[in-house]
C-alpha cells in the first residue's frame, strides 16, 4: 500500500511539473533566437522575453503565447521612452495575431502610416487576446481587430497628425471587448476618427472604462452594437463629440464620465450614416461641460 501511495505521489508531482516545463521561456536576442520571429516560430517558446532594443520586424503569431517586451508589466501611461524600450518596427503591421490567447505586453510600436493596416492586427475569428502596457506611436491606426474576449489595458496611444484611428473593431461581430485604463492623445487632425470604434454588426458586451482622451477627436464611436458600457472616462478638449452613438445601437449605458472643453456635443446619438435608429440609450451621472449641450 505504501509503495502504491509513493508511486502515486511521485506521478502527481511529476504531472504537476509538466505544465511548468512546457511553459518554457525563451530570450531574444540570443544565439538560439536572434529575432523575435525566430522565437515565435518555435512551439517550445510559450513565453518570449525580449530585451531592450530596436527590432526591424513584422512579427506574425500563429499560436498561443506570451510576448513580453522589456517593459512588460509597467504601465505604458507612466513611461517616457528611451533606451529601456523594446521597439518592433518593420515598417508595416508591427504584430499580426492569428491565434487564441496571445498576450502582447510592454513594447513600443511605431505602427504604419497606412490606415488600411495597423500596429497590431487581429483580424481572425480568434479570442482571448491581451494587449497591455504598450506604447503606440501612432501615425495611422493603433489596432485593427475583430476578435472576441479581447482586452486593451494600460496602453498609451500617442497619435500623430496623420493618424486615423486608435483601436478599431473592423466590420465584423465581436463580443466581450474590454478597453480599460488606456490613454489617448494628439488625434486632432482632420483624418482622425475615434480612439475606440466599434463597427459591428451586432457586436456585444463592449466596455470602455477608465480611459483618458486628451485633445483627440472622439473617445468612442459605436455602430450596430447591442450592449455597451462607457463609464468612468475622462475626455478633455475633444475636436468632435466625445461619445458618439452612431446608429442601430441598443442597450448602451454612458455613466460617470467627465467631458470638458470642445465645441461639439459631449454625447451625441445620431443616425447620420443611415445605420438605423438606436434604442434603450441611458446617459446618467456624467459631468459634461462643453460649449454645446449634450
Amino acid at each position: 500500500m505504501m509503495k502504491k501511495f509513493l508511486v502515486s505521489m511521485v506521478f502527481t508531482l511529476v504531472a504537476g511539473l509538466l505544465p511548468v516545463i512546457a511553459q518554457a521561456a525563451c530570450s531574444v536576442p540570443s544565439s538560439a533566437y536572434p529575432t523575435i520571429q525566430s522565437a515565435v516560430s518555435d512551439p517550445g517558446c510559450a513565453v518570449i522575453n525580449v530585451a531592450p532594443g530596436n527590432y526591424p520586424e513584422n512579427v506574425v503569431i500563429y499560436r498561443s503565447l506570451t510576448l513580453n517586451g522589456a517593459q512588460a508589466g509597467v504601465d505604458a501611461r507612466t513611461r517616457t521612452g528611451g533606451s529601456g524600450e523594446s521597439v518592433i518596427d518593420g515598417g508595416i503591421a508591427n504584430v499580426t495575431i492569428n491565434a487564441d490567447n496571445v498576450t502582447l505586453d510592454g513594447f513600443t510600436l511605431p505602427g504604419p502610416v497606412n490606415q488600411g493596416s495597423a500596429a497590431v492586427v487581429m483580424m481572425g475569428s480568434n479570442k482571448g487576446e491581451k494587449i497591455q502596457n504598450n506604447v503606440f506611436q501612432n501615425p495611422g491606426r493603433a489596432a485593427s481587430f475583430n476578435t472576441s474576449n479581447t482586452t486593451f489595458f494600460q496602453n498609451a496611444v500617442h497619435n500623430t497628425p496623420t493618424a486615423g484611428d486608435g483601436f478599431q473593431e473592423n466590420s465584423s461581430t465581436a463580443s466581450n471587448v474590454l478597453v480599460l485604463n488606456n490613454s489617448f492623445d494628439g488625434g486632432s487632425g482632420a483624418n482622425y476618427n475615434a480612439d475606440v470604434t466599434i463597427l459591428g454588426p451586432n457586436s456585444s458586451n463592449i466596455s470602455v472604462i477608465g480611459n483618458t482622451s486628451t485633445i483627440d477627436s472622439t473617445l468612442v464611436a459605436l455602430f450596430q452594437t447591442n450592449g455597451a458600457l462607457v463609464a468612468g472616462n475622462k475626455v478633455t478638449n475633444p475636436s468632435g463629440s466625445a461619445i458618439y452613438i452612431g446608429g442601430n445601437d441598443s442597450n448602451i449605458t454612458v455613466s460617470g464620465n467627465q467631458i470638458s472643453g470642445g465645441a461639439y456635443s459631449a454625447v451625441r446619438v445620431s443616425n447620420a450614416f443611415g445605420q438605423g435608429p438606436s434604442s434603450n440609450i441611458t446617459v446618467t451621472g456624467n459631468y459634461l461641460k462643453t460649449t454645446v449641450t449634450a
